[in-house]
């Protein structure tokens, strides 16, 4: 750009050269939204825009209170879908104190349950000193913001402007490698000046516990605004556009929460039809497809889930059947697309040759042959290969292309190949837990997507579940997590029982035991994403339940 130039200095010597300093974030869900807003304006001849989608849209809202925000921005993870069924956003500031306040600043502050409790009509809003109810009035007498944080280190901390904002370079540095050195002299002035203007103490040492966990990580308001503006117009297209949104997630990946497989799940239960990746259909990209002009779009598999599959070798594909109408069986294909065999073997393992009428098996035996098999007299055309079984099926899909559109390996398992002791029948399904008593004990089943251990989370270990029907929400405390780790860490499946926690629709298992596979059985691997094994600085949903 014309008078502007790039530079690759520290942050650190940019501001001490008092060069202004401006930090630019690369969100994968600014991609996501401006392609959903071109599939709305392609698919639905609709107009959409980040400054003309409606504000304060009830139905939006309403979906938001459900928690059912999985693949929208920030208010995605667990420890966000538990909190919002308690918070209940209602309007745009809402959402800002929803993306603020499930981090480690306010958790360690203790805000949490003060806030809930306030804003729910449970205690009444109080201050603990007049001179900040300008401060933490929008807040309900609760500070969550860094901002806040400065104010009050003026207002009743005895700190010059100039000390406050030496204070905010300090919590907001992500990780002081110092924190006696950096950060302690500022809280010990802090704390004295405090109690110097008769602050109360319980306050005092909440606005101590914050300025650490900021220190960690905090939102600025400023921050947390420019995120909800994100959030809500992610939540919008969703709700109202569900299957264009889908797919612009999709075909930004990897980005955000939850792996593909988890996304196509969840757009499945929410019933959008999902058709297979297909040779003669298929795009590099997901698209949206109808089977019947009166039926609503469906979304269409993209060539980018194949392992292994070049974009460049999708273009080839597309290019020659728009080219020719010959591309009726295995060896047309191979004839006339001239593949590399590891491009023609990663089509062949996702079970994309069944279009030319090949199984999974006939098209990987047939890919061994490529680039000879023109050459060849005689193929082996009618081998006997044995069925797959419907979990392996399930199994080499996830292999070939990290998701499977057959029945949820959860229930396959369930119904043909149980492989513990406990009886099949004690188990319930995530989306009936809203059904039963909380403090009972309740048995479990599921695929792990996700396993995470926050440092905010004092030891405890939190892992999700996905059956057929949605999520658990799984918590281990250190000591059972010690016990069971080698299950919790290995198995693709788990089968738990636990204390089922509840509070309003939000739920979590606050696990008792972990039931080891019956002696000789086996459970094949599910080959999964990174997505498995994701770490998240913020607290999770069972650590709100348990610390309430």
């Amino acid at each position: 750009m014309e008078g502007r130039s790039v530079i690759q200095w520290s942050k650190e010597d940019i501001e001490a050269l008092g060069f202004f300093k401006i930090d630019i974030l690369s969100l994968g869900m600014l991609s996501a939204i401006r392609k959903c807003f071109d599939y709305i304006e392609y698919y639905y001849g609709k107009c959409l825009s980040l400054g003309s989608i409606p504000e304060d849209d009830q139905a939006t809202y309403a979906m938001i209170q459900k928690a059912d925000t999985v693949g929208v921005f920030q208010i995605e993870s667990r420890a966000q879908m538990s909190m919002l069924p308690r918070l209940k956003p209602a309007c745009f500031y809402d959402l800002v104190i929803e993306v603020a306040i499930i981090r480690p600043g306010p958790i360690q502050g203790n805000v949490i349950h003060p806030y809930l409790a306030r804003r729910n009509g449970l205690e009444p809003v109080t201050y603990p000193d007049e001179r900040l109810r300008p401060i933490l009035q929008r807040t309900l007498g609760i500070a969550i913001f860094q901002e806040q944080a400065m104010r009050i280190a003026i207002a009743v901390g005895n700190f010059t402007p100039g000390e406050a904002n030496e204070l905010r370079k300090k919590i907001g540095s992500w990780g002081i490698k110092d924190f006696n050195r950096d950060l302690n002299p500022l809280l010990v002035k802090l704390e004295q000046g405090m109690r110097d203007n008769q602050v109360k103490p319980e306050f005092a040492q909440q606005i101590l516990g914050q300025m650490k966990g900021f220190a960690e990580y905090g939102f600025p308001e400023s921050h947390a605004v420019s995120f909800s503006l994100i959030a809500y117009a992610s939540c919008y297209l969703k709700c109202h556009f569900p299957a264009a949104f889908y797919i612009s997630v999709l075909n930004s990946q990897p980005m955000g929460f939850y792996s593909p497989h988890a996304l196509l799940q969840s757009a499945q239960r929410e019933g959008i039809r999902l058709l297979p990746i297909s040779l003669y259909h298929s795009q590099w990209d997901h698209q949206l497809e109808k089977t019947a002009p009166q039926q609503p779009y469906a979304i269409r598999l993209g060539f980018r889930l194949v392992n292994g599959l070049a974009e460049s070798t999708a273009a080839t594909i597309v290019q020659q059947r728009n080219a020719s109408q010959a591309l009726k069986s295995f060896e047309d294909f191979v004839r006339d697309c001239d593949l590399a065999r590891d491009q023609v073997t990663a089509l062949a393992a996702a079970n994309l040759f069944f279009d030319t009428g090949d199984s999974r098996s006939q098209a990987l035996w047939k890919s061994e042959a490529v680039p000879c098999l023109p050459m060849l007299d005689d193929v082996d055309a009618n081998i006997d290969w044995k069925p797959e079984t419907k979990l392996e099926s399930v199994q080499k899909d996830f292999k070939a292309f990290k998701t499977s559109l057959k029945e949820h390996p959860a229930v396959i398992i369930k119904k043909e190949q149980w492989p513990y002791r406990v009886a099949v029948e004690k188990f319930t399904v995530a989306s009936r837990l809203i059904e039963l008593a909380a403090d009972k004990d309740v048995f479990a089943f599921g695929l792990v997507l996700v396993k995470q251990s926050p440092g905010s989370a004092k030891g405890m270990v939190f892992v999700t579940l996905e059956d057929e029907t949605g999520f658990f929400n799984l918590a281990f405390t250190p000591q059972v997590y010690a016990r069971f780790y080698r299950l919790v860490d290995q198995r693709p499946f788990l089968c738990v029982v636990g204390r089922l926690q509840r509070i309003n629709e939000s739920h979590s298992i606050l696990v008792k035991r972990v039931f080891d596979l019956d002696s000789g059985a086996n459970l094949l691997p599910l080959h999964r994403d990174d997505h498995a094994t994701k770490h998240e600085m913020i607290m999770q949903p069972n650590m709100a339940l348990q610390s309430s």
